[in-house]
C-alpha cells in the first residue's frame, strides 16, 4: 500500500513540475534548482511503479494512469484550462488500458 502512495506522490510532484513549466513566465534558469530537486522524487515514483508491477509495460500503464489523472486535475483546477476533445479521448483510452491490464487475463 505504501508503494502505491509513493507512486501517487511521484506523479503529483511530476505534475507539479509540469504546472510550474506551464505557468512560469521567466527563464528556465530561474526554476532549475527547484525542478531538479523535484525530479528526483519523480524518478523515485517511477522506480516504485516499476517495482510493484509484474512487468515493465504494466508499470508504465500504472504510471501513465496516475499521471494522466493528476494532469487532468491540474489542468482543470490549478491552470483553469479546458482540455480538447482529443485530450479527453486520450484520457479515456489510458484509463481503459489500465482496466484491461488489471482485469483482462
Amino acid at each position: 500500500m505504501i508503494d502505491y502512495l509513493v507512486v501517487i506522490l511521484g506523479a503529483t510532484v511530476a505534475i507539479g513540475i509540469e504546472s510550474i513549466y506551464r505557468s512560469h513566465h521567466g527563464t528556465f534558469d530561474q526554476i532549475f534548482i527547484l525542478t531538479w530537486l523535484l525530479s528526483i522524487l519523480t524518478t523515485y515514483g517511477v522506480f516504485k511503479a516499476q517495482r510493484i508491477s509484474p512487468d515493465l509495460l504494466t508499470g508504465m500503464v500504472l504510471w501513465s494512469t496516475t499521471t494522466i489523472i493528476m494532469r487532468l486535475l491540474a489542468t482543470l483546477i490549478i491552470l483553469k484550462e479546458r482540455p480538447s476533445i482529443g485530450s479527453w479521448m486520450a484520457f479515456g483510452l489510458i484509463i481503459l488500458a489500465q482496466f484491461c491490464s488489471k482485469y483482462w487475463r
